[in-house]
């Protein structure tokens, strides 16, 4: 990991946002609204009962190419973790993505060309779309209560029988080998605006599409990051640790 500059506690947030205007829709996923006066990160970490030094990597990571603190990251609960991967979710789907979708409607072409294009567009867009919604249905209904679930087994030692023959029915290792990286699925959409469609006569609405699929496929990097490299690991190690205990009771 190279040297990089560290947002901290005693910064304030308003000078945050004016640092990297792209943090903005991060602090929504905290409950951190504008309007935030001369408070320190700490201050309004305090106020609303955010973690801050989880608010902090968190930030860090999104701000900062070169940073992934990895074992820090992975001292954060489970829970922690897991509220702000379906935050993201609701940013995905009831935000970045309607957006996307409202100025790909927008985007006109000459003559008979424009119902042609726009119908390829919209059928690839929405493809992606119901693909991105029941990805975090599955990961909402399926993955992130099951890790909730093996974590409050493996720190409170109860209902072992009831976790090992959950884990035996759905195990991370399961979520670890399906797990697609779906931000990868962009470029496809990016390489039909950028390569394949004439040039719409709007460009200016071309250009915020683009940037827009950039500033998801950024964002989803993270999330499939903190995902593979936080989530699976810690509850891998806890599955192992419950299997120990059961294999202990049975003894």
């Amino acid at each position: 990991m190279q040297n990089v500059s560290l947002i901290t506690k005693k910064q304030e947030i308003a000078s945050l946002i004016l640092l990297n205007i792209e943090l903005l829709p991060l602090l929504r996923r905290f409950d951190i609204s504008l309007g935030v006066g001369d408070k320190t990160i700490h201050e309004i970490c305090k106020a609303k009962e955010i973690n801050v030094d989880f608010f902090l990597e968190i930030v860090n990571i999104f701000h900062n190419e070169n940073y992934f603190p990895a074992t820090k990251l992975k001292k954060f609960s489970i829970k922690e973790i897991v509220n702000f991967l379906k935050e993201s979710h609701i940013h995905y789907n009831e935000e970045i993505i309607p957006a996307i979708e409202e100025l790909i409607h927008k985007l006109v072409w000459a003559g008979d060309d424009h119902e042609r294009n726009l119908k390829i567009l919209k059928k690839f867009f929405d493809e992606y779309r119901k693909e991105v919604k029941a990805h975090t249905e599955q990961e909402e209904e399926t993955v992130y209560p099951y890790t909730v679930f093996i974590e409050n087994s493996c720190i409170e030692n109860k209902k072992i029988d009831e976790c090992y023959k959950k884990m035996k029915e759905y195990s991370i290792t399961n979520y670890a080998d399906e797990h697609n990286n779906i931000e990868e699925k962009l470029t496809d959409l990016k390489n039909i605006i950028i390569k394949y469609l004439p040039p719409s006569q709007n460009q200016d609405i071309a250009i915020k599409i683009l940037n827009k699929l950039y500033k998801l496929e950024k964002d989803l990097y993270h999330h499939a990051l903190i995902e593979e490299k936080i989530l699976v690991p810690k509850i891998l190690e806890m599955e192992n640790i419950l299997k120990e205990l059961n294999s202990s009771e049975k003894a």
